[in-house]
C-alpha cells in the first residue's frame, strides 16, 4: 500500500504503483540504497533514519527524509517495512544559503582586515585579496579570482583563465593618479545562484575597499616622501630650523643647527618650550 502523496509525486495510478519495486520506479543506484536500508530496518528494533535525492518529473530534484520502520506480528517477527518520507528542500536550501551568506560576509570582513594591515605593500594587498576573496566562493575550485590594476596582474595565473569560463563577474576600481584596476571572478561552471556574488553586491563593496586603501596608502606615501624630504632640508641646512607644536609651544622637529648654535644638546632641547627659551635667553 502507499499513500496518495507517492502516487502524485509519481505521476502514476495507484495500479502502476502497487505490487511493484523500487527499482522499477527509481534509478537503479537509489533504489539500491534504500532497499539497503529497508534490509537495515528489519535487522533493528529502531527507525532507520536518510536523506536523499530524488528526481522530479520535470527535470528538477527534491530532497526527503526519510525513516523505515520494520512492522512486526505479535511475535515480534517482522512482516514489512512501514516508510515515511519528508520533504525537507526548502529548509536545506535555507540553511545552504545562510551558510554561504555567512561565507562571503567573513570573506568580506578578511578583506577589510588585509587592507588594514601596516607593512604590506599594494601587491601583497591586491595578491592576498584575491586569493581570499576566491577562498569564499561556494563553488572554490571552480572559480577564478584576478586584479589587473596599474599594468600588473594578481590572483589566478593568466594561464588558468584560459579555460571555459561559463560565468564571469567584473567591477572597475579607481586608484589614485588616474590608475584604474579591474576586479574579475569568473567559473568555469555555471555560479550558484542566490549569492552576494550574484546579487551584485560583494564586489562593488571589495571595489569600494581596494579603492580607498589605495588612496589611503598614497596619503601615506606622500606623508612619508614629505617627512624624508623635510628632514634632508633639515639636516643640510646650515642655519637654524624649528617648528613649534602650536597647542604645547614646544619643539615638534629642529635641526642640529638650532640646538647647538644655542648651546643645547638635542636632548636638552626637545625638553624646552619656546617660552622657556626666551626666559634662558
Amino acid at each position: 500500500m502507499c499513500s496518495s502523496d507517492l502516487l502524485v509525486f509519481n505521476g502514476l495510478p495507484e495500479d502502476r504503483v502497487i505490487g511493484r519495486r523500487t527499482s522499477d520506479l527509481l534509478a537503479l543506484s537509489l533504489a539500491s540504497e534504500l532497499a539497503e536500508e529497508d534490509r537495515e530496518a528489519l535487522g533493528t528494533l529502531g527507525a532507520v533514519r536518510a536523506q536523499h535525492w530524488f528526481p522530479t518529473r520535470d527535470g528538477g530534484e527534491l530532497l526527503f527524509d526519510t525513516a523505515r520502520l520494520a512492522l512486526r506480528d505479535e511475535a515480534g517477527d517482522p512482516v514489512g517495512v512501514l516508510g515515511v518520507a519528508r520533504d525537507v528542500t526548502a529548509t536545506f536550501r535555507a540553511r545552504a544559503d545562510l551558510d554561504q551568506r555567512m561565507r562571503e560576509l567573513a570573506c568580506l570582513y578578511d578583506v577589510f582586515r588585509l587592507t588594514e594591515e601596516p607593512g604590506r605593500s599594494v601587491s601583497e594587498v591586491l595578491s592576498a585579496v584575491a586569493a581570499r576573496l576566491r577562498s569564499g566562493m561556494v563553488a572554490a575550485d571552480a572559480a577564478m579570482v584576478w586584479i589587473d590594476y596599474d599594468g600588473a596582474s594578481f590572483g589566478t595565473v593568466a594561464p588558468m583563465r584560459g579555460e571555459l569560463m561559463s560565468d564571469v563577474y567584473r567591477r572597475e576600481f579607481a586608484g589614485p593618479g588616474g590608475r584604474r584596476g579591474v576586479l574579475t571572478c569568473a567559473f568555469a561552471t555555471p555560479a550558484p545562484g542566490d549569492s552576494l556574488l550574484e546579487e551584485g553586491e560583494l564586489l562593488p563593496a571589495i571595489a569600494l575597499r581596494l579603492e580607498t586603501f589605495l588612496h589611503e596608502d598614497a596619503a601615506i606615501r606622500e606623508g612619508d616622501r614629505q617627512r624624508q624630504l623635510l628632514e634632508r632640508v633639515f639636516s643640510a641646512a646650515s642655519d637654524s630650523i624649528v617648528v613649534v607644536d602650536a597647542a604645547t609651544r614646544g619643539f615638534a622637529q629642529f635641526n642640529d643647527a638650532a640646538c647647538e648654535g644655542l648651546g643645547y644638546t638635542r636632548e636638552e632641547f626637545s625638553r624646552l618650550s619656546v617660552q622657556e627659551l626666551l626666559v634662558d635667553q
